[in-house]
């Protein structure tokens, strides 16, 4: 893929280049062929006030392809989907602080929900192979020296996993109902934890696994795994929102349409709406990821 750069658009500095930004911004989304955009932000907290300033849309670099499933490699590397017109599932790298842009995969295969590993030294994904009928989840070095290897073959059902340490892992399976499960690459030894679950799972400060719990339509609940794979409950959801991000302090981050939620569980445990991101012509977004310091990237649904 041709490296042509990251749009990043004006900052707001003023009133003026507000009305640029919005007018930018409301006019992609009118003539843009992509059914997913990924836009990002600075997130800041003063008190237990929050902002989210200095919008950046980063979806320019490519109008053909739907980018999905953002996942921060370290602070200003974002690793996402990008699914082109044929369903083709790849792994695109984009770097935040020189607006680079790195193909991770370029294979026959699909490749999905992309993470970075714990040591950093690789980047993980998985990989379904159509050839076979296999998923399997498979890492490469981060610096692309070699065409990695995989480090588990699981079943065909997998859709999601989360790094918990260097020994275990958190897989979801689409499987009816759906389920989670702890996994040792290793030993092969699986856990099962919980049915009924979301699909997205993220790894909390403590080294737990966070995710959802959809005990039925109307009561789906936040949950955490515990030592010995027990399970509690943090808080019910916004309510129909099944993707969330985890901030450094462990609290939880979640957006419905324009409006973005954050909760304090350590604190009052309610949650607050921090933005209505309305004026920005962002009125749908269905997921997000934290970069560990002060960013928040969006993907929005047109």
């Amino acid at each position: 893929m041709a490296s042509a750069g990251i749009a990043s658009l004006l900052e707001l500095e003023n009133l003026n280049s507000m009305r640029v930004l919005i007018s930018a911004l409301l006019l992609t989304n009118l003539l843009s062929a992509q059914d997913t955009e990924i836009f990002l932000f600075d997130l800041s907290e003063v008190g237990d006030q929050f902002t989210l300033s200095n919008p950046r849309y980063l979806s320019a670099f490519d109008s053909n392809i739907t980018i999905a499933e953002p996942s921060f490699a370290d602070t200003y590397q974002l690793l996402v989907s990008s699914i082109d017109k044929g369903g083709q599932r790849d792994i695109i790298q984009l770097n935040i602080f020189d607006n680079s842009i790195r193909q991770i995969t370029k294979t026959a295969d699909q490749e999905y929900s992309p993470k970075h590993s714990p040591n950093k030294q690789h980047i993980a994904c998985v990989v379904y192979d159509s050839l076979q009928g296999n998923h399997m989840i498979w890492q490469y070095p981060s610096d692309l020296s070699s065409g990695g290897n995989a480090l588990a073959k699981l079943p065909q059902n997998l859709r999601e996993f989360c790094f918990l340490d260097k020994e275990w892992l958190a897989l979801y399976e689409a499987s009816s109902p759906s389920s989670l499960h702890l996994f040792h690459p290793k030993t092969g030894k699986k856990q099962y934890v919980s049915n009924h679950v979301g699909q997205c799972l993220k790894k909390g400060p403590e080294g737990e696994t966070i995710f959802i719990h959809k005990h039925a339509d109307d009561y789906w609940f936040l949950k955490r795994i515990l030592p010995g794979s027990r399970s509690e409950i943090i808080k019910k959801t916004i309510p129909g929102v099944d993707r969330f991000t985890v901030l450094a302090d462990g609290s939880i981050v979640m957006a419905k349409g324009s409006r973005i939620y954050h909760l304090d569980v350590k604190g009052d445990n309610l949650w607050k709406e921090i933005a209505n991101l309305e004026l920005f012509g962002i009125d749908n977004v269905s997921d997000l990821a934290f970069n560990g310091i002060n960013m928040l990237a969006l993907v929005v649904e047109n």
